[in-house]
């Protein structure tokens, strides 16, 4: 706890008085690098079923993905267990309960991931994928029958790099699908890779490599239709269980039970909570122009280089309960925190 600084604020700034304010900017000024602020922020949970006729409540509490639309900057969907809900700042609507455009839904309740484009919106469920094109409303629905068959329904992660949808799903490793020729391929042993679990992908658009974590077999990397392998025994990656990936600067930042390690291409460094982070599990990363943010199963906080900073919240359904911090999203003036059992969290950057 060496220079930390607990700062019980209230939800808005303006509601400390001016000199107040100043005495705190002066301390993070003398402290250096600050380890801890609170912020301006709003939780968002679930309510009566009435509320969310009304666009006023989410469906879950549980929040498993978010992601904000490139062309609406106010619109985040949300992901839960229980469904998908369009935030706009003002109201939710629950896409397959809601009338009008929002009557229907992705092909599963329990939504895994989402990528939102300029013209369409891809959702990984555990009963399939789903594609929303934006300009017609119109959805389409993948699961495995006899005319489209799919290895398994349940898909974990996604990531699209037109024409190609590539799925990290749980069971039957990484399946690439052309969504122009609506052709399926199943990666295997023969192509590098023998993963069967896939919690997540990420891309390295500088030097065009894919990067895959899974859950039985470490960390892939995937160029040229050929998979390479990072495991715990041969490299120093420190275990094979990855939670998520995020790449940022010329760096891997890879989350995993065991704490965050950051891959430069040669090396792995790990970061836990001896070096400041609020809990090894580390969930879920979201990169926000040169800060990473590290969704932890106690907590939020951010990185920039080397430097970790917390992010205090004090979400009254937690009470003392340490928030679970399982999907995050950034737009140019907010940072959301979904959570696995308190809800939506609105921060103000």
């Amino acid at each position: 706890m060496n220079k930390f600084m607990w700062v019980n604020l209230s939800f808005k700034f303006i509601f400390l008085k001016l000199p107040v304010f100043f005495i705190f900017i002066m301390i993070l000024f003398l402290s250096g690098n600050e380890k801890l602020y609170a912020l301006d922020y709003t939780v968002h949970s679930k309510r009566s079923d009435y509320l969310e006729v009304l666009g006023k409540t989410i469906p879950s509490n549980y929040i498993q993905t978010l992601a904000a639309d490139p062309e609406e900057p106010s619109v985040i969907l949300i992901g839960t267990n229980k469904g998908l809900t369009r935030y706009n700042g003002k109201t939710f609507r629950t896409y397959g309960a809601d009338s009008g455009m929002y009557k229907e839904g992705p092909v599963g309740q329990s939504i895994n991931s989402i990528i939102s484009g300029t013209d369409e919106v891809w959702f990984a469920t555990d009963t399939g994928f789903s594609r929303l094109n934006k300009i017609t409303g119109m959805w389409q629905h993948f699961v495995n029958s006899d005319k489209f068959h799919m290895p398994t329904d349940v898909i974990q992660c996604i990531y699209y790099m037109p024409p190609i949808l590539y799925l990290g799903s749980w069971g039957e490793g990484v399946i690439a699908f052309d969504t122009k020729l609506l052709k399926i391929k199943q990666f295997g042993a023969k192509d590098g890779i023998e993963a069967k679990y896939v919690s997540a992908i990420a891309y390295d658009g500088v030097n065009g490599t894919f990067w895959v974590g899974t859950y039985d077999r470490g960390l892939y990397s995937f160029r040229e239709e050929f998979f390479k392998n990072y495991n715990s025994k041969y490299s120093d990656l420190n275990t094979d269980k990855i939670n998520c990936l995020a790449f940022n600067s010329g760096k891997l930042y890879i989350g995993t039970p065991l704490g965050l390690v950051i891959f430069d291409g040669s090396k792995f460094k790990t970061y836990t909570q001896k070096n400041g982070l609020l809990s090894d599990v580390v969930l879920c990363l979201k990169v926000d122009g040169f800060d990473v943010y590290v969704g932890t199963d106690k907590g939020l906080c951010k990185i920039n280089n080397e430097n970790i900073t917390h992010i205090s919240i004090n979400n009254t359904l937690a009470g003392k309960k340490p928030l679970r911090i399982t999907s995050i999203e950034t737009t140019k003036d907010k940072i959301y925190a979904g959570t696995q059992h308190f809800g939506l969290i609105e921060i103000t950057k």
